[in-house]
């Protein structure tokens, strides 16, 4: 992307995401980013949409994990020993507990 590149409606160059303009392929096949996109503010969404649109790159989603607190945790083993209290079962995965 060079200075002289318009800028489309929402602000980003119009070269945002072409491939074939800001990460050309050489005569061996690698990708080659080009220089003049390197002082783009739009340099990683635009070399992420490029690459996404080749087949490139594809999103990962995040397994869900879950959030532990401290306070999550002491609730957790505060139910657990309350459970215990009235007579449930102990939980064999947790060391804190008696």
């Amino acid at each position: 992307m060079g200075t002289d590149q318009l800028q489309q409606e929402g602000g980003a160059p119009s070269c945002y995401g072409d491939a074939a303009v800001v990460c050309p392929k050489d005569e061996d096949g690698f990708i080659q980013p080009q220089t003049d996109c390197l002082r783009c503010p739009w340099v990683r969404p635009c070399l992420q949409e490029a690459l996404k649109a080749q087949g490139m790159l594809q999103e990962v989603e995040s397994p869900a994990k879950e959030v532990q607190t401290p306070v999550g945790r002491f609730l957790k083993r505060w139910s657990q020993r309350k459970k215990m209290a009235a007579g449930k079962d102990r939980p064999k995965d947790d060391p804190l507990l008696p």
